[in-house]
């Protein structure tokens, strides 16, 4: 079906994506942080369950030498790239008066700098192959009002509009940009100690489904986004949150 760039894919959503495109025949490069031996022998069998290629990737996603690196191995494979997701993240919890200006920083460079980084890269093939789609992983907290969410909010809310107008930049060259912008997902994320003060039940109470979501209803909408079903959805913020009451 293609090829795609999945970062952050060794758990919780970006695992779902991987098996996702996967089992839908795409070839995939899987980022993670650091050289996983488990990582690795799923990711062999995965392929060879799929009839496909999985090529791990690996870089720190707050070390730009790391990044470019990185993305520079995996030109070297002088494939088209069809797919960027840029999933990778991590999470905050905490007042603003409580959170330093290193996490901030942290916060930033993660969740915006390095798909921002990632993307300029990979928009270079992407323009020259006349085509792509890029899927940025964003969060609700971007969008609605929560105390404790407003650094790691920022920073989403820093990539969504990134998002729309980079949308308007490279439209033309037959590339489209989304965000995926969940509610509460059923991931390791949630056990973190900085969500600890998030009780299941602060979870899912505003949600009109009376739960929170599965990582598998998130990577189907990242997935449908970067297909041809969704050859004219470009510049979207798409929540993915049971509907929020």
């Amino acid at each position: 079906m293609g090829n795609v760039i999945i970062t952050g894919s060794n758990r919780g959503i970006g695992r779902a994506v991987l098996e996702k495109f996967a089992v839908n025949k795409w070839n995939i490069w899987a980022h993670t942080r650091v050289k996983n031996t488990e990582f690795e022998a799923y990711v062999s069998r995965l392929a060879s369950e799929n009839h496909i290629w999985i090529k791990p990737v690996y870089f720190q996603l707050g070390d730009e030498e790391q990044i470019k690196k990185g993305v520079k191995e995996i030109f070297f494979d002088k494939e088209e790239i069809h797919a960027l997701i840029n999933n990778a993240g991590i999470g905050h919890y905490e007042t603003f008066q409580r959170t330093s200006m290193q996490k901030a920083k942290e916060l930033f460079d993660i969740n915006f700098f390095a798909p921002y980084l990632i993307s300029q890269l990979v928009l270079r093939k992407m323009i020259l192959q006349k085509g792509g789609a890029i899927v940025n992983m964003s969060s609700i907290a971007a969008i609605d009002v929560n105390e404790g969410d407003s650094v790691y909010g920022a920073a989403k809310a820093a990539l969504n509009l990134w998002t729309k107008d980079l949308a308007a930049e490279v439209g033309r060259f037959g590339i489209r940009v989304n965000s995926v912008a969940p509610g509460p997902v059923d991931t390791e994320l949630l056990k973190d100690n900085h969500l600890k003060k998030l009780t299941p039940s602060s979870l899912t109470e505003k949600s009109a489904m009376g739960r929170i979501a599965d990582v598998r209803e998130v990577a189907n909408i990242v997935y449908f986004l970067s297909t041809n079903e969704a050859s004219y959805i470009n510049g979207e913020v798409i929540r993915v949150d049971g509907g929020r009451k």
